[in-house]
């Protein structure tokens, strides 16, 4: 019996192990460091849409791949959420303060899902 707990314990270690290694590397998930917004472009159009751009680029283990490793993160302005992720932006932008993100894609756009501080 102890044998077999063993090996149970050791198996379950190595899973949560491998576990933690992938949630790590997954697109679409938090982008491990930090990162200072270098710049911030509006543009017009149907509700508009703000293109952030951040210090090094944004690490292409982290982006979805059915989006391209596009610079262009993309934040959509006809909304309540991306209204509130654009004030995120500036206010991290005007102090300068690092940022980390979780992307999805609009097609091949990398859009930017969530922000913290």
């Amino acid at each position: 019996m102890e044998y077999f707990l063993k090996n149970l314990l050791t198996i379950s270690c190595f899973i949560l192990v491998a576990i933690c290694f992938t949630a790590h590397a997954n697109p679409g998930s938090w982008i491990p460091e930090k990162r200072k917004i270098l710049e911030v472009i509006v543009e017009g159009g149907e509700g508009g849409e703000a293109i952030i751009y951040f210090e090094g680029g944004l690490p292409a283990a982290y982006i979805p791949s059915s989006c391209s490793a596009s610079p262009n993160n993309t934040v959509y302005l006809n909304n309540d959420r991306g209204r509130s992720i654009y004030s995120l932006v500036l206010a991290a932008y005007l102090a300068g303060k690092p940022v980390t993100v979780a992307l999805s894609c609009n097609g091949s756009i990398p859009v930017i899902n969530h922000i913290r501080f």
